[in-house]
């Protein structure tokens, strides 16, 4: 999972400079988007051919699942007050920015 590589790269800059807080709020954000993704990938339809209303229905849940758990997530590592949630919301924007780089080249 491309995010989740790009919260640890991202802790791992940021935890020299800011200090360990910082780069477990960053690495928060980013596993929030990745485990969100995560989910998203087990409830869409792959392999099987299935009927186009199922399938849309498939797709409509687990976008819905997706950004609920990752609402949720994030949600909790702000709330939590431990976290900086400037840097939680960043790891989650550096994730979000890496997949969209790397989906263009999957797709070609």
């Amino acid at each position: 999972m491309v995010q989740a590589f790009a919260g640890v790269v991202t802790a791992a800059l940021l935890g020299p400079w800011l200090g360990a807080r910082a780069a477990l709020s960053a690495l928060c954000g980013a596993a929030a988007i990745a485990a969100g993704s995560a989910l998203f990938a087990r409830w869409t339809p792959a392999d099987r051919v299935e009927p186009a209303g199922r399938v849309l229905a498939r797709l409509v849940l687990a976008t819905l699942s997706k950004w609920l758990a990752i609402a949720v997530l994030l949600g909790l590592a702000m709330a939590s007050g431990r976290l900086d949630a400037g840097l939680v919301l960043a790891g989650a924007l550096v994730a979000i920015v890496v997949h969209l780089l790397f989906l263009t080249r999957w797709l070609r």
